[in-house]
């Protein structure tokens, strides 16, 4: 039987922010909860990983980035790692309310896990969910 009330995600933002939105991606310095910060790839780390643990660059040049290359409404995408995992709540907070400061960005989606949402973590979501349009991607994978 085919499902027939799907919404299509594209014309949806369009609709929603007056255009086209892409997505920005961008990395906090953040952590796989496999792989303590600092360790080297061993046997540690999931599949997902990147071979070798990096440092982003800081978050005010991946934006400035982003926006040069981009134009229009973009939704900053928080997907390297697991945005959650290693980060205290106050430092998350303060890259989301940058993201947030930055008018064309119209909303936040960040990748974690449910193993890397705790009570500070959740509250903090909860309050960001309130200020502006925020998606959470929960992997499941490992």
């Amino acid at each position: 039987m085919p499902v027939t009330n799907l919404i299509e995600l594209g014309p949806l933002l369009r609709a929603r922010h007056g255009g086209v939105v892409r997505k920005l991606c961008v990395a906090l310095p953040s952590c796989c909860p496999h792989r303590p910060p600092g360790a080297e790839l061993a046997s540690s780390g999931c599949l997902f990983c990147a071979e070798r643990p990096t440092s982003p660059p800081p978050l005010e040049q991946q934006l400035a980035r982003g926006l040069a290359r981009s134009r229009g409404a973009l939704i900053a995408y928080l997907q390297s790692n697991t945005a959650t995992s290693g980060i205290a709540p106050d430092e998350l907070a303060r890259h989301l309310a940058r993201l947030r400061a930055e008018p064309r960005v119209v909303a936040i989606a960040l990748g974690t896990r449910p193993d890397a949402l705790g009570p500070a973590i959740l509250d903090l979501l909860a309050a960001e969910a309130r200020r502006g349009e925020l998606w959470v991607e929960l992997g499941l994978q490992s």
